[in-house]
């Protein structure tokens, strides 16, 4: 459809109905401010109607989005309870906006009286974004001031995340601002990894259980990690949300396999952790939920609740299940209206407790209207087809049609013999597209795990091709200190002496390092050898050793080591520390491709997708077990092609991998069946 001139958007509001004519709803617009991540939809305006004409100011927007009748019907639903099922790229928070204002315009139904609730604070500032942005427009178009029409005063909606408002609940009820404090995420882990220890004490003492028995399970509690604390905070919290015992919750498919066989030792942790809560008055998400579906229960009126009668929930599959029955709580409320917007194919947080994929509204309410959103106007039909034959092979769900914009190409996967190979493939890859003039911003690299990002970031770096990896922040700040010491090192190769004086004072500036005497002494040392007819790569290296064991350890940081190595390539086309500065100093101010993991680019858009890592074991990762998580990570493969707003291309190679102690030297099986196959180009170049 052709953009049609501002001048000629005329639309008005109607006492009957809520549409916007003019362009497809999810068609890219230049956005009226930059956007951080997320689909570039602008929310729209009212619509024109004929018989309306006369009785209404015109209004118009400069940037108007045409409603197709399965969005229609949702903005003018008029069911109690309606669950909308959309897909990728289908202009979901357009169409919340749209529904956002026809409450408030046709229906007449005050700010105060509507309550938009969100997944993430990420999420929120989003939908909030679109309120003002939305607001902004109506505002300039319409001219109030001169027509006597008023804006849509959409920025006075409440928009919150369920536990933000679960919390306002709770205090306005109770009274009190003294509530148990909310546990950050770091915190969960220190106090599951202190329950860890507890239980395992606990056991010590426990003569009822075999002396074998009791000791498997003390190793087991002991050797828990990290990301298996968080596992098992996820089986507490579903065990909390659900009123299930632990002897319930192991029996059940996503926990079976990592937890069945221990069961006695997850009954101590669980009580132990309770018990640091309670000592140290914290509380943590799940417990934040419950506690205002308590407090609902115990009292009807509340001045958090009295005036909230329509209720939005925007990423609703993300939602836990003591979200939603929060949700479905605050939803029996008399007179409350609620509608819900979210895509499950999308659902790739089932790890965290993510239950909604898994939960139909139906089964917490009734009389649920089920709606679809099912065209997406960014992903082409050839990338819709594909990912969905993707997701129907092997029969885990029922996946309902999605269909695209017209025309596209078919993703190409790429076969490559070795991982040293792929990495060529992808640097050539883009390479080959900036050189066609295609902008860095408008190219993404998406892979399962961080480290196959920084191997691909270092190999475009090795290229003079600046990466960003999202969700963290780099900087040269450490390579620069890195580039004193190789600096040092030069100077003394040149016949200057080496001091430890010197040595203080060059990395000390501006950096806290808080190294011993013995550490300071044996940096030195280290720095007198790390010369010794290396090329800057290796002087390089080297001095990178020696600053991070000064920094606290070669291990201590993971993301100040990643930051210090990735440079190190870049290297070798320089000779001297006085060069590498330049050439960082030009990276700089250079355009940068994205990096990220699937998981941080849901919501993002991009114009080409470069996918790397689709060998079994890599995609679905080794660790996925049980039904609920082959179906997230399938659901993380719809989310990477989805992306994609032209073209899409998939990256696989065997590899050998180390922790687990095996090579993955297959397809994934989510790709490999000729059903799926025949939607791709496949290109071999092993």
């Amino acid at each position: 459809m052709s953009r049609i001139s501002p001048k000629k958007r005329n639309l008005t509001r109607t006492p009957s109905s809520f549409t916007a004519l003019r362009r497809p709803v999810g068609s890219s617009v230049p956005p009226a401010s930059p956007i951080p991540s997320g689909p570039a939809n602008s929310a729209a305006s009212l619509v024109p109607t004929s018989s309306s004409l006369s009785t209404q100011a015109p209004r118009r927007t400069s940037q108007s989005l045409e409603l197709n009748p399965q969005a229609k019907a949702i903005v003018q639903a008029d069911a109690r309870y309606v669950e909308v099922m959309a897909c990728a790229g289908s202009g979901k928070t357009t169409v919340l906006v749209h529904r956002l204002a026809h409450l408030m315009v046709t229906r007449q139904v005050p700010a105060s009286a509507i309550l938009v609730l969100s997944f993430s604070n990420a999420t929120v500032s989003e939908v909030r974004l679109r309120l003002a942005r939305f607001e902004s427009e109506e505002a300039h178009a319409n001219a109030p001031a001169v027509n006597g029409i008023d804006s849509v005063h959409l920025q006075s909606v409440t928009v919150k995340t369920a536990h933000a408002f679960a919390r306002q609940v709770t205090r306005s009820i109770s009274g009190s601002r003294n509530l148990p404090s909310l546990m950050k995420p770091a915190e969960i882990i220190e106090f599951m990894a202190r329950a860890a220890t507890t239980a395992r004490k606990s056991l010590g003492k426990d003569r009822t259980i075999a002396a074998e028995r009791r000791l498997q399970l003390q190793a087991w509690l002991k050797a828990l990690s990290a990301s298996d604390l968080k596992a098992a905070h996820a089986l507490i919290d579903f065990g909390t949300a659900t009123d299930q015992s632990i002897k319930q919750l192991v029996k059940l498919e996503r926990f079976a396999a990592q937890f069945g066989p221990y069961r006695l030792a997850l009954q101590l942790l669980r009580l132990a952790y309770q018990a640091i809560k309670l000592e140290h008055r914290k509380i943590d998400y799940t417990d934040m939920l419950i506690d205002a579906r308590t407090a609902l229960g115990a009292r009807a009126g509340t001045t958090a609740l009295h005036n909230i009668k329509y209720i939005v929930v925007d990423e609703y599959q993300d939602s836990s299940l003591a979200q939603l029955q929060f949700i479905a709580e605050l939803a029996r409320r008399p007179g409350v209206e609620l509608t819900v917007l979210g895509d499950q194919q999308q659902s790739i947080f089932r790890y965290a407790g993510a239950a909604a994929a898994g939960h139909a509204l139906s089964e917490l309410l009734p009389g649920v209207v089920s709606m679809p959103l099912s065209h997406s106007y960014r992903v082409p039909q050839t990338v819709a087809a594909a990912t969905t034959a993707m997701l129907r092979h092997g029969d885990l769900i029922d996946v309902p049609t999605m269909t695209g914009r017209p025309g596209g190409s078919k993703p190409v996967l790429v076969h490559s013999a070795d991982l040293a190979r792929q990495l060529a493939a992808v640097t050539n890859d883009v390479q080959a597209r900036l050189t066609e003039g295609v902008a860095a911003s408008d190219i993404v690299i998406l892979a399962r795990v961080k480290s196959t990002l920084r191997e691909v970031g270092a190999a475009l770096l090795a290229r003079g091709i600046d990466t960003d990896m999202r969700g963290t922040v780099q900087s040269t700040e450490h390579a620069l200190q890195v580039l004193r010491l190789v600096h040092l090192v030069e100077l003394h190769q040149a016949g200057q002496s080496l001091t430890l004086r010197a040595l203080r004072q060059r990395l000390s500036r501006g950096l806290s390092v808080k190294a011993s005497g013995q550490q300071w002494t044996e940096a030195l040392q280290h720095l007198h050898r790390a010369g010794r007819g290396a090329p800057l790569e290796g002087r390089y290296i080297r001095c990178a050793a020696i600053y991070l064991r000064l920094m606290g350890g070669v291990r201590a940081d993971a993301d100040r080591r990643a930051d210090v190595n990735r440079w190190a390539p870049l290297c070798r086309d320089h000779q001297t520390a006085d060069e590498m500065r330049q050439a960082l100093a030009k990276l700089a101010s250079s355009p940068r491709i994205t990096l990220s993991s699937i998981h941080k680019a849901k919501g993002g858009e991009w114009k080409h997708v470069f996918i790397v890592g689709v060998a079994d074991g890599q995609m679905p990762n080794y660790l996925s077990r049980g039904k609920d998580a082959l179906i997230e990570e399938r659901s993380l493969l719809h989310v990477a092609m989805t992306r994609a707003s032209e073209t899409v291309r998939l990256y696989c190679a065997p590899v050998q991998h180390a922790r687990s102690r095996q090579k993955f030297d297959r397809l994934s099986h989510f790709l490999d069946h000729p059903g799926v196959l025949r939607y791709f180009e496949v290109e071999d170049r092993r």
